[in-house]
């Protein structure tokens, strides 16, 4: 409820509340780790943790809701109506997060089915580091979405290609720096903070580098393809590039092991980018 709160204060303009959320909900969290859960990790104590994070990410958009007027429905007929037309507008946007969240989250649940806890633990400490930085493109996407929007608007083909492209250039090539240094300088620097619990990973902590720029390029042309209106059409993407890469991570798996089963992770983010970019190519000479 909180983050759509959030979602309906970022459309209406009022930024500030969500970016005082994001940061007040982890340091509340954080606050009540130190103090009460630290040395007595209870069920209880971590109750509060959640609970200190919820209300640290609900107040802020609560009051912006509040001075933006908000209201909701005031009689239940009316709320089951609009929790109904509600369900109608975001079904394709919880469909593309399920099966978006199939490209990634499902690699721990899909290892154990195939192999053990071992294989499990040998993955996540590699591909856990790397999980960590996707947060640089969704910031990226964020960023660029009112330019998208504005050249989306415009008339003009070429200027929409031109900023569409524009951004994937300056986006794809900070990435693959990121991936370049993180090739050249990722272990040693696991090795100095973690010591030996990452020995055994750190082959595929290089491999799985170039994960960012490629995630980040899908993660940006997913946003443009959402400022187009083309929400089916990167559902269609991502259903097929989850299963793709689903299908190619189990027969590489028995194939040929973990390294081909990063390939299957490679294949279905390829997918996704290159479906992306393709649509979006095909699409940009009609009306936004």
């Amino acid at each position: 409820g909180a983050i759509l709160l959030g979602a309906i204060c970022i459309g209406r303009g009022e930024i500030l509340a969500p970016v005082t959320a994001r940061i007040l909900s982890p340091v509340l969290a954080l606050g009540v780790m130190l103090v009460w859960v630290r040395n007595d990790p209870t069920l209880v104590g971590l109750a509060l943790v959640t609970v200190a994070a919820t209300l640290g990410y609900a107040g802020p958009v609560w009051v912006a809701t509040q001075k933006l007027g908000l209201r909701g429905p005031a009689r239940p007929s009316r709320w089951i109506s609009g929790w109904r037309q509600l369900a109608g507008d975001v079904w394709p946007y919880l469909v593309l997060f399920f099966f978006g969240q199939l490209l990634f989250r499902s690699d721990s649940v899909l290892l154990k089915w195939l192999a053990d806890e071992a294989h499990v633990a040998h993955y996540m400490r590699a591909f856990k580091w790397i999980e960590g930085l996707f947060f640089l493109p969704h910031v990226v996407a964020s960023a660029a979405i009112p330019a998208l929007v504005a050249a989306g608007d415009s008339d003009d083909p070429k200027a929409q290609k031109r900023t569409l492209l524009q951004v994937a250039v300056v986006l794809g090539c900070a990435l693959s720096l990121v991936a370049v240094g993180l090739h050249l300088l990722g272990p040693a620097i696991l090795s100095l903070f973690l010591g030996e619990a990452v020995a055994d990973s750190r082959a595929l902590f290089v491999t799985l580098v170039w994960v960012v720029p490629i995630h980040g390029l899908g993660i940006y042309l997913a946003a443009a393809l959402v400022t187009r209106r083309q929400e089916r059409a990167l559902l269609g993407i991502v259903v097929v590039a989850s299963l793709c890469g689903l299908t190619a991570k189990v027969i590489g798996f028995a194939l040929m092991g973990t390294t081909a089963f990063v390939w299957g992770l490679y294949l279905g983010l390829l997918v996704h980018v290159l479906g992306c970019a393709w649509c979006l190519w095909r699409r940009l000479d009609s009306p936004a």
